[in-house]
């Protein structure tokens, strides 16, 4: 099969489950600004709402729920790709496809680990894709076995039950066997006290990208920012305890890229749907803009998960570029302007669930001339998205036309 038809058909298959990634978002909104003790509005507005022992509770029910809306939606998701993959009338592929669900439900659920204070921003889609592969291979070898021997078709569905269903018990044997959570440990491993060098910071902002842009998920200090890397105390501490207020180390993931790369998300996905927004106001857009304005809200929270599903962003290889591009010129920029002295650096913990577009603000301690190069970054990067947006639309309304 050739790229282009699969991703056209994960595309569709992503497009179709939007609203229950804006469940998913909003509720992860609710949360970081309101129900908990760090929470944004909690903190800034001296909110006592969290003292309520009820408001913890419910807290903690509202982020159960969101991890069974994110396994439906992984579900869901695996399901209809592989109607679309099994050449077959879909009433021939429920079978497959439920059971494809099954397997994705007990085995790659639970994407929204929460990881040194972080939620993932999106699920892991390149392993799911790869699981849903598999499994219209041998959706197609079963239904060629079943022509001939049909009783003998059940035996590999009761193993795959079985295996699904004893999930737990495996678990249990190999606390690791969560691919998730194997997945961000290895880079919090790797990322260690934090980079402390410009070139460092950028070289794993890049990485980040890359991640972004073919489906795996980000570690959690590449897309949120992690007060907790020692560095970043290091910073704070150097801080308080000199007078000269000079920070130890000054390029860093907390002072560069949460500061100046990750409006949206990783990518400068605020700018991405800005260049988006051009290319709809001169031509017509249809249900795309519509989806467009229900991400919006998620995305300036640095929620993109809903946008990620609504347009053709994720495994498109002619975005690498202007992502990588405007991701490098919005740290170099960071970079010239703490070390010329015209910023302050961003060293202060901020309140759960701060959007990046004010993250340099806050951090610095109130210093609004992040707010001028946060506007510029901005303009920028959507300059340097938009022909690349422009062409990657025209090509997918060719397709649509095609079909």
């Amino acid at each position: 099969m050739r790229f282009n038809n699969l991703r056209e058909m994960v595309y569709e298959s992503m497009q179709r489950f939007v609203p229950i990634a804006l469940i998913y978002s909003y509720i992860c909104i609710i949360q970081s600004l309101f129900l908990t003790e760090r929470s944004f509005f909690s903190e800034t507005l001296s909110l006592n709402l969290y003292k309520n022992s009820w408001l913890s509770t419910f807290a903690d029910r509202l982020l159960s729920i969101n991890g069974l809306v994110l396994d439906l939606l992984m579900g869901l998701f695996s399901a209809f790709l592989l109607k679309k993959l099994v050449s077959r009338e879909s009433e021939q592929s429920f079978l497959s496809s439920l059971f494809l669900f099954i397997f994705i439900w007990f085995c790659l659920g639970q994407s929204n680990v929460l990881f040194n204070n972080h939620l993932l921003a999106q699920p892991f889609w390149f392993l799911s894709i790869l699981v849903t592969i598999l499994f219209s291979f041998l959706s197609n070898w079963a239904r060629r076995w079943e022509r001939k021997t049909p009783l003998l078709v059940w035996l590999p569905i009761i193993g795959l039950v079985y295996l699904s269903t004893s999930f737990n018990d495996l678990a249990n044997l190999f606390p690791n066997l969560d691919l998730n959570y194997a997945w961000q440990s290895l880079f919090f491993d790797l990322i260690g006290n934090g980079p402390t060098q410009f070139i460092t910071v950028l070289v794993w902002s890049l990485l980040a990208v890359f991640f972004q842009l073919f489906g795996f998920p980000n570690p959690a200090s590449l897309t949120g920012a992690d007060f907790y890397l020692p560095v970043v105390t290091d910073n704070l501490n150097a801080v308080l305890s000199h007078s000269s207020g000079k920070v130890e180390h000054l390029m860093t993931l907390y002072t560069l890229q949460s500061s100046f790369a990750l409006f949206g998300g990783v990518g400068i996905l605020l700018a991405l749907a800005l260049a988006i927004l051009i290319v709809f106001r001169k031509k017509s857009a249809g249900q795309s803009k519509t989806y467009l304005i229900l991400s919006a809200l998620p995305l300036v929270f640095d929620q993109p998960l809903p946008f990620l599903m609504s347009f053709p962003i994720l495994f498109q290889p002619l975005l690498l570029l202007p992502m990588a591009i405007s991701t490098a010129l919005a740290e170099a920029s960071g970079a010239i302007c703490l070390s010329l002295g015209f910023l302050k650096p961003a060293i202060y913990d901020v309140p759960a669930g701060t959007p990046n577009l004010l993250f340099g603000f806050l951090a610095s301690n109130g210093d609004w001339r992040y707010l001028l190069v946060v506007g510029v970054i901005l303009v920028v990067s959507a300059g340097i998205y938009y022909p690349f947006v422009r062409k990657i639309l025209e090509r997918e309304a060719c397709h649509e036309n095609v079909a």
